[in-house]
């Protein structure tokens, strides 16, 4: 978490590889830049799951099916002013 750049935000969605490590009580980067890139890695981490048609996590936890990879990683933080990292949490996509 943490980059503009398009390549990396890819590696973060597609590979799970964060450029910044985020541990609890750490700042969490707040970044600008275009995220108009990040659909197409989205896609491809939801095609190399084995259970790429689930359309609900309900569904995709009874099917017993999945390998994981639908589930990705966030930090959590405490909002402005400090964005400090106070748990972590996870997307179905």
């Amino acid at each position: 978490m943490g980059s503009n750049s398009a390549k990396a935000l890819r590696g973060e969605i597609i590979d799970d590889y964060q450029v910044h490590p985020i541990s609890i009580g750490d700042p969490v980067p707040m970044v600008g830049g275009a995220k108009n890139t990040e659909g197409d890695p989205l896609n491809v981490r939801v095609l190399e799951d084995s259970d790429p048609d689930s359309e609900t996590y309900a569904d995709y936890l009874q099917n017993g099916r999945s390998n994981g990879s639908r589930v990705i990683g966030a930090p959590i933080n405490n909002g402005p002013p400090d964005f400090i990292a106070v748990g972590s949490g996870a997307s179905f996509c």
